[in-house]
């Protein structure tokens, strides 16, 4: 059969393009406006929750703090079920605390931080970003956050600001360094009841309609874990995309929305 009818040449030759791609193109349907992501933080001290939070079968994103008893194996599973994994790097607090081991500090040379950081950087595999765990400290000072960018930025990691401190100088310093990055805006379980949880996830759809995008926090608690297994499956809009796909569209033109400070996540 000869094609004389030049918008059906035109759209022949577009079907043939597709095919010689593999594929055939996605058909046209509603695109979402609105985005959230969800990190699961403080993954690697509990097998038993870690793999219940990791079930939750929606595109969440798992943070996994090195050095910890399971970091390795569930980092390993969240990988092998499709999900991003994050490294949740330990950083010095400015309330005082006890931290353990692998710690980024403002008193290290700039040596011994970035040992420690590449030895936390292999404690977790399969990790593509970070975030910070605590770090209130840490993160206002630029020298140690130009260290970090500047490795990163060798790894091709992105990096998410957990912001703990309104005095945060980590999200600036990434921009500068242009590495990908966006900043935390809801921790979701500061409290664990079903009333504190809603309240938050509400609060994150809203900064979600309102500014186009949105990060929230969580952890995996029996009461957060239960709470996004039974709220996430009905929720269409705005749409749940692993953060690497936010930090996307907020570098794609939307603005890089900034949380409020929560003292508790110091």
């Amino acid at each position: 059969m000869i094609l004389r009818n030049p918008l059906l040449l035109l759209l022949s030759a577009g079907l043939l393009a597709c095919l010689s791609a593999g594929r055939l193109a996605e058909p046209a349907g509603p695109q979402a406006r609105t985005y959230i992501a969800i990190i699961m933080d403080d993954m690697g001290n509990n097998l038993s929750r870690g793999r219940q939070a990791i079930a939750i079968d929606e595109p969440l994103t798992y943070s996994f703090l090195p050095n910890t008893t399971h970091a390795r194996v569930l980092a390993t599973d969240a990988f092998s079920a499709g999900k991003e994994v994050m490294v949740h790097l330990p950083m010095e607090s400015s309330v005082p605390r006890t931290m353990g081991t692998g710690v980024l500090t403002r008193s290290q040379d700039k040596q011994i931080f970035l040992d420690t950081l590449n030895n936390a950087l292999t404690e977790v595999p399969h990790a593509v970003g970070i975030n910070n765990h605590m770090g209130s400290a840490l993160t206002q000072e630029m020298e140690p956050m130009t260290w970090l960018m500047a490795t990163l930025q060798e790894r091709s990691l992105f990096f998410v600001d957990s912001r703990t401190t309104h005095k945060t100088v980590a999200l600036t310093v990434a921009h500068r360094q242009a590495i990908p990055a966006a900043s935390r805006d809801i921790f979701l379980d500061n409290e664990r009841s079903f009333e504190y949880l809603d309240r938050a996830f509400t609060e994150l759809l809203r900064v979600a309609r309102t500014r186009g995008t949105a990060i929230g926090i969580a952890h995996p608690h029996p009461e957060t874990i239960a709470y996004l297994r039974s709220r996430l499956p009905s929720l269409n809009e705005p749409r749940l995309v692993p953060v690497s796909r936010l930090i996307e569209l907020r570098s794609g033109g939307r603005n890089f929305a900034s949380g409020g400070v929560v003292p508790a996540g110091t």
